[in-house]
C-alpha cells in the first residue's frame, strides 16, 4: 500500500493547563480498501495537506494519514467514500502559559472543569470540531498540568 502523510511543526514548550481538545492523528482510505496495520507500507511524503489529500482522491496513494479533519474535505470531494482506518495517535491540547503562573494556570483548570462538568465544553466541541468530545486524560507522563 502506499501512503500520503503531510508534514507538521514541532511545538514550543511551557505550562500546559489540562487538556480540552485532542488532535486525532489516523489513516483514512476508501471504505472499499482493507487496511489493518500499517506495516509493509510504502510511505510518502507530500508537502501540504492539499497535496496529500489531492494525492489520495486521485489514488495516487491508496491511504492517508494525517488529522482527523481530512475526512471532512475527503468527503467533500467523494461523499461517503472515506473512512477512517487506523489510530495513531492523541495530541491533547491544553493553554500554554509561561512555567510558574501558578493563578493564571489555576483560573484555567477552574474555567475547564466548569464546562467539561457543564456540558458546554463537549457543545462547543461537536459545533466547532463537528465531532464529539474525546476522554481527555487526568495526567500525561511528563506534564504537569498545575504550576
Amino acid at each position: 500500500a502506499h501512503v500520503g502523510v503531510s508534514g507538521g511543526r514541532p511545538c514550543q514548550s511551557g505550562q500546559f493547563s489540562k487538556p480540552y481538545v485532542a488532535t486525532i492523528i489516523l489513516m483514512i482510505a476508501p471504505k472499499s480498501v482493507e487496511i489493518k496495520s500499517p506495516a509493509g507500507t510504502n510511505i510518502l511524503r507530500f508537502d501540504g495537506d492539499a497535496l496529500s489529500i489531492q494525492a489520495l482522491i486521485s489514488g495516487q496513494v491508496q491511504g492517508l494519514g494525517g488529522n482527523m479533519f481530512y475526512i471532512d474535505r475527503l468527503n467533500d470531494a467523494k461523499p461517503g467514500f472515506w473512512e477512517n482506518k487506523i489510530e495513531f495517535q492523541r495530541i491533547y491540547n491544553g493553554a500554554c502559559t509561561r512555567p510558574g503562573e501558578k493563578e493564571i494556570n489555576a483560573s484555567l483548570n477552574a474555567f475547564l472543569d466548569q464546562i467539561k462538568a457543564n456540558g458546554e465544553l463537549a457543545k462547543a466541541h461537536e459545533k466547532w470540531l463537528k465531532l464529539p468530545l474525546p476522554t481527555m486524560p487526568d495526567s500525561v507522563e511528563g506534564v504537569s498540568f498545575a504550576a
